[in-house]
């Protein structure tokens, strides 16, 4: 059960409360212009005006070793901070979310997705999950954004006033001399947060081997189970998403590569259009385009050496559908092994649009 609430916040009333600077704290305030600055010991310095305050609670270093939390005008918070070593944000969420509820459970996954940009000629990837959480009969939204494995912004706030406190926080704070949230859709995550399926729980799957394991939005349907994997589709049904248990027999990842994609090519007519596989040391990504339409396909490590973790996109409804947005909605509302099912998103949707 959720702890009773006791403090203004969702993170106070968790028991977490934003996280103090301490001893990271290298620039002092500027009480002309009442401006203050933090720079972390990355050289990375965050600064915030008014409505925006330091808050005073306890650090919890164990789930975010350097950060610094704030307090906004409206019951909205925004901490950032930074890990030792990468990560994934399926690993930080669950570790926050463990921290800062007693019953974790009690967060429901909203949203999420993940895109890899070039800036300054550096290749940077930012994936993010929005969850809503009821506490005190108040409901609120947690946002969490992580960039290269090692930055962590959480924003919070009551659902009613979450664009609102987030449009503010990104008015209002800095790092590196950019507004924080930047690119972030406020009034879209509010619309889903105040969605009435949104409300609904979703379902759960675990293989046999318990190395395929799925959550899914309420809206999502199973089309299809067994002991391998699963199969589940959208609201509108206008997509398939295939997750199951591949064993490797032996083969490296090459192999495996292709023997799956000339699966999935051989029986798309004469002429099919294909892509890939493209395959690195631990994870492949292929495309095949034909008589049963656009077919995306990746694989994926699993817990076990011996298999791999299949993700198939199918059965798309018609060619007039947006198949960036049905890749991105999968992504949103499903779940596999913590993290998204399409890490190979961006390539899908370059693939799709072309």
């Amino acid at each position: 059960m959720n702890r009773n609430i006791s403090r203004r916040t969702l993170l106070a009333v968790a028991g977490v409360g934003v996280m103090s600077v301490g001893s990271l704290r290298m620039v002092a305030a500027r009480a002309q212009d009442e401006t203050q600055s933090l720079i972390f010991p990355n050289g990375n310095e965050l600064i915030w005006v008014d409505p925006w305050s330091e808050a005073e609670d306890p650090a919890v270093e164990q789930v975010l070793p350097s950060y610094v939390g704030l307090s906004g005008g409206s019951q909205g918070e925004f901490i950032v901070g930074y890990y030792d070593a990468p990560t994934t944000i399926g690993e930080a969420v669950e570790a926050f979310l463990a921290s800062l509820l007693e019953d974790p459970s009690i967060a429901v996954n909203i949203a999420g997705g993940g895109e890899q940009s070039v800036i300054e000629g550096t290749e940077v990837r930012k994936d993010y999950l929005l969850h809503r959480a009821v506490a005190g009969d108040v409901e609120w939204g947690l946002y969490f954004q992580l960039v290269d494995g090692v930055e962590l912004t959480v924003f919070t706030g009551p659902v009613s006033a979450f664009a609102s406190e987030m449009e503010s926080a990104h008015a209002s704070i800095t790092l590196n001399g950019e507004g924080v949230l930047a690119g972030v859709d406020g009034a879209e995550f509010q619309r889903q947060l105040e969605s009435p399926v949104m409300r609904e729980p979703g379902g759960e799957y675990t293989n046999a081997a318990g190395t395929v394991r799925v959550r899914w939005n309420a809206g999502w349907t199973v089309v299809e189970q067994d002991e391998f994997g699963i199969v589940l589709t959208n609201p509108a049904q206008s997509i398939k998403v295939y997750m199951q248990r591949v064993l490797f027999e032996g083969q490296t990842w090459e192999a495996a590569a292709e023997w799956v994609f000339a699966s999935y090519r051989d029986d798309q007519g004469a002429n099919p259009t294909t892509y890939g596989p493209v395959v690195t040391d631990s994870r492949f990504w292929y495309a095949t385009d034909g008589e049963y339409g656009l077919r995306l396909g990746e694989g994926t490590p699993s817990d076990d050496p011996e298999s791999f973790v299949l993700v198939f996109a199918a059965d798309f409804d018609d060619d007039e559908v947006d198949t960036t947005a049905l890749l991105q909605e999968a992504n949103a509302a499903i779940r596999l092994n913590d993290n998204p099912p399409f890490t190979a998103l961006d390539e899908f949707i370059e693939v799709s649009a072309g």
